[in-house]
């Protein structure tokens, strides 16, 4: 017994103990700070269509049955989308409190950190070295920012790296335990995004291409995890198992021609989001990601393709790019449809600085750059938090060099910080408001009571609003006090009358 207990703490954890610590600090993180995110415009959504999922797996309920699975028109949002990640959280939270689903996404995304250091882990065989990979990830901004408010593109990031790490970790496993993993893996990024069957592509080249093996044996291999895959799929989405060929095919038209026709920030001009530029999407990657981990990625993304571990994580980049590029799907709010490209760019600039590492002329220089971006990082971190994810590099000046040219609070989550102000102005005012929002008023519904009525904005005596579609535009009104961060204004809130109310 002794034998064995030794056996694992030096095969298991001790190259795992630098993980460890660095999760009991992201954990840690995560328990300082899951109150402070505001609720972002499609949280209420998400988490309803979630829980009325549960209601129908648990009840078995005829009407939420019919929702799930039959075309009524609208956006199809039930019908549409994978709910069982929120139908999860809500296990855990079902009195509904956001700052928990907070901290169930912000617990649920250790796994991607995970991920990344055991696949970092098992190419360098060293616990330091692989520890860099997280490390970078948590210093990547525009994707920590979006983890607690984002259970919609977070939880299909995390699934799609989990996926790509299982080929390279179960290369040695049994067929049949290796076809039920991907097959698992693979089931839940391809089910909560179309484009994450994009994964079966990736697998098809890497396997065939860099593997060498047999071709025939690869299709073979790939139509049992398929089935597996889609196995879950219809698991997880009713409206697939009710007819899988015909609604399969719907979910697929879709998802390229999703009919969201709304205007976009873009490069200082408004776009509808069905027409943008060709590279909104690499232009974004570009001007969000820290500037030490966008050169390693590009400097290494083509050479990348000699290593036979990097170049899957290179053709998943390449691949959905590609796709990106032919479909011409309709993205919008920054580049959070291919959040699922940050965890792959990450690791190959993680391996990539490994690799340079082995330069000792390089070595210094390697370390003062990345010390100097991590001390910027952190400064960002301060400043905008908890809105992180508004977060822009040099190449445009920062969030102020961005400002009014690329949308910056398309979550609008700074409008939960304005009712809180709000709210407080209201007590030490003794005032009731009549309170209209441009954007979501779910947080005033959360926060708001007793001291708000939510209303539309002509009978209101205050209004919040955001200058996403030049909303703070169509207020006439005295701007009675602005969110900021680093000095530019994230949501305004404006007194329009006198008409309020002393509370009694």
């Amino acid at each position: 017994m002794r034998k064995s207990i030794n056996q694992i703490l030096k095969n298991f954890l001790m190259p795992r103990m630098v993980l460890l610590i660095f999760l009991a600090a992201y954990f840690l993180f995560s328990f300082l700070t899951y109150k402070d995110y505001g609720i972002s415009f499609d949280e209420r959504d998400v988490y309803l269509r979630g829980k009325l999922l549960y209601i129908k797996i648990k009840g078995n309920d005829p009407v939420l049955y019919k929702d799930f699975i039959i075309n009524k028109g609208g956006d199809g949002g039930l019908r549409l989308y994978n709910h069982i990640y929120p139908a999860f959280l809500y296990i855990f939270n079902s009195k509904e409190n956001y700052e928990i689903y907070h901290l169930l996404n912000l617990l649920f995304a250790s796994l991607v950190f995970i991920a990344i250091y055991e696949i970092l882990l098992y190419k360098y065989k060293n616990q330091f070295k692989a520890l860099l990979g997280p490390i970078f990830l948590f210093f990547t901004p525009y994707f920590l920012g979006n983890i607690p408010i984002n259970p919609k593109d977070m939880p299909f990031a995390v699934f799609y790296f989990l996926g790509l790490t299982s080929i390279i970790l179960t290369q040695k496993w049994k067929t049949e335990f290796q076809s039920l993993a991907l097959g698992l893996t693979f089931g839940l990024a391809a089910s909560t995004r179309t484009i994450g069957y994009s994964i079966f592509i990736v697998w098809l080249i890497y396997r065939s291409l860099f593997l060498r093996k047999n071709l025939i044996d690869t299709l073979a291999k790939t139509a049992v995890i398929f089935i597996i895959a889609f196995f879950i799929q219809m698991l997880t989405m009713p409206y697939i198992a009710a007819d899988p060929y015909n609604h399969f095919r719907d979910l697929l038209y879709i998802s390229r021609f999703f009919p969201w026709k709304g205007e976009v920030l873009y490069m200082g001009r408004r776009f509808i989001s069905t027409n943008l530029p060709w590279h909104y999407l690499l232009v974004w990657i570009g001007i969000t990601t820290p500037l030490i981990i966008l050169a390693l990625f590009l400097i290494y993304l083509p050479l990348s393709l000699k290593d036979k571990t990097d170049a899957l994580f290179s053709l998943a980049f390449i691949i959905n790019l590609a796709l990106y590029l032919y479909l011409k799907p309709v993205i919008y709010d920054g580049y959070r449809h291919f959040l699922f490209l940050a965890p792959i760019i990450v690791y190959l600039s993680a391996s990539f600085f490994i690799k340079l590492l082995k330069k000792k002329n390089l070595r210094k220089w390697l370390f003062i750059l990345a010390t100097v971006n991590m001390f910027s990082i952190i400064y960002s971190y301060f400043t905008l938090h908890p809105y992180e994810y508004a977060y822009f590099n040099i190449l445009t000046g920062g969030i102020k060099g961005a400002h009014r040219k690329f949308e910056i609070e398309y979550w609008n989550t700074a409008t939960t910080e304005a009712v809180k102000w709000l709210k407080n102005y209201a007590k030490k005012n003794n005032k009731k408001f009549n309170v209209a929002v441009y954007g979501s008023g779910t947080a005033v519904e959360v926060y708001g009571k007793p001291y708000f009525n939510l209303t539309i904005p002509q009978k209101a005596d205050i209004i919040i609003t955001w200058e996403r579609f030049k909303d703070h535009k169509k207020v006439k009104g005295k701007i009675l006090h602005k969110i900021e961060r680093q000095k530019v204004p994230l949501v305004y809130i404006f007194q329009t009358s006198k008409r309020d109310q002393t509370l009694k």
